[in-house]
């Protein structure tokens, strides 16, 4: 993908130079009301989605400026919300929140002593990624910083960094964890070619996290960037590379081809096998095309992978964005569907992020500028029946305004799922604080 769009959708959550302060928490109440249900009408009156907002709307802590959404996470019983600035920081320090579901009070701040630009849950175990976070010599390889539930709160337990890391790696520039796995990826690793990245799994035995596995690209390339996006449930790892030049329209499992589509993008499949981890696929959408970006963000879920492509055009709209559903069959993983907004439109870059929960899925759609206005940003409830995937609601903020970003960054579980939506003016009165908006799916079905 041409490097003006990928700073062009980096800009959206990109913090103020004030940070981050004072004492996150719900916006009005310890139990605020529930979000509100709006059909959205075709011309001619016909029902196309359920607008959705928020049922609850978790504030940025109090001073302005920390990109508050910039990424989310959520488990059964928390959810965790990484900003990449502290207050007053002048040197990438970030901090992450971590609240409550049952009342979405905040239940604690950790500070991961590097910008928050990541962030992944699982059970009493939190992770954030810190791209630029310097070792003892000051190189900047980047890291991720593991903090867990203690007697008394939560304290940071573990530094991951990777063995053959070098300067500007970006190693922690997208994380995944579940249960005892953590997956880190390095998008400008340069050991297989200048930015083609990697992605390092790590796993914890006894209480101490050790690196088990660097998964790399199959055919590795200059410029791939594989690692820029990484998911995992334990069992399967996917890993991103949005910028990969592929063939147009290859299968699934297809190798790299003679006739190249630059910065298509692709998905690379790993399994645990044998006390390891093996490359299994290699994924492409059938109808692939140039700068499409498949692979910007990716989610998995027992057997399920799904993947946004952000710069997928539509007919002769531009970036309208599209995300695509994968399934294992038998030995092997194929497409399985593709899913766009039945409002989308251009410039929406529908698939900037993207959530799976068994039969659910969540979509961002940052740029997105209905109903709020420019890049105010969205996201869409799609869920899966009898193998087929269907749009239920179009998720928007309950009070949101120009330029958002709301939907930079989604997660799910259940039926609850949580949207980022860093440069929003938090309900803390902070100009471009940030804010998170909290989602019960099933309200109304």
């Amino acid at each position: 993908m041409h490097r003006s769009r990928r700073a062009l959708l980096s800009s959206f959550a990109a913090a103020t130079a004030a940070g981050l302060a004072g004492c996150p928490g719900l916006t009005d109440a310890d139990s605020p009301e529930p979000g509100g249900v709006t059909p959205s009408e075709t011309a001619d009156g016909g029902s196309t989605f359920r607008r959705v907002t928020s049922d609850a709307t978790l504030a940025a802590p109090g001073d302005a400026g920390g990109g508050f959404g910039k990424a989310v996470a959520l488990s059964d019983r928390r959810g965790f919300v990484a900003a990449p600035s502290a207050a007053g920081a002048t040197d990438h320090s970030g901090t992450g929140t971590l609240f409550d579901r049952d009342s979405w009070s905040r239940a604690a701040t950790v500070e991961p002593r590097a910008a928050g630009a990541a962030a992944a849950l699982s059970d009493g175990t939190a992770l954030v990624g810190a791209p630029h976070a310097t070792d003892e010599s000051g190189v900047e390889t980047g890291a991720a910083f593991v903090f867990e539930r203690a007697d008394d709160g939560w304290e940071r337990t573990a530094t991951l960094t990777a063995a053959e890391g070098a300067d500007s790696d970006e190693f922690g520039r997208a994380v995944a964890l579940a249960g005892d796995t953590a997956v880190v990826g390095a998008p400008e690793n340069g050991r297989r070619g200048e930015e083609s990245g990697a992605a390092y799994v790590f796993e914890r035995a006894e209480g101490e996290w050790r690196e088990t596995a660097t998964l790399a690209h199959g055919d590795p390339a200059p410029g791939d960037r594989f690692g820029d996006a990484v998911a995992t449930d334990g069992d399967t790892v996917a890993v991103g590379g949005a910028d990969d030049d592929t063939g147009p329209g290859t299968p699934a499992t297809a190798p790299a081809t003679d006739a190249l589509t630059e910065m298509v993008g692709s998905v690379t499949v790993f399994e645990r096998a044998d006390g390891g981890w093996e490359r299994r696929a290699r994924l492409t959408a059938t109808d692939g095309r140039e700068d499409d970006g498949l692979g910007w963000s990716v989610a998995v879920d027992d057997g399920t992978v799904l993947a946004g492509a952000v710069f997928r055009d539509s007919y002769d709209e531009m970036w309208t964005g599209g995300a695509y559903v994968f399934g294992r069959d038998g030995d092997g993983w194929e497409q399985a569907a593709t899913l766009t907004a039945s409002d989308g439109d251009d410039g929406d870059e529908f698939g900037a992020s993207v959530a799976l929960a068994g039969d659910r899925a969540v979509v961002g759609a940052p740029s997105d500028e209905d109903p709020y206005g420019e890049r105010a940003g969205s996201a869409y409830a799609f869920a899966r029946s009898d193998g087929e995937w269907t749009e239920t609601a179009k998720l928007v903020a309950e009070d949101g305004t120009v330029g958002d970003s709301f939907g930079f960054s989604v997660a799910l579980t259940g039926a609850t799922a949580l949207v980022g939506a860093p440069n929003s003016g938090s309900p803390n009165d902070d100009d471009d604080g940030g804010s998170v908006s909290v989602f019960e799916l099933d309200a109304g079905e």
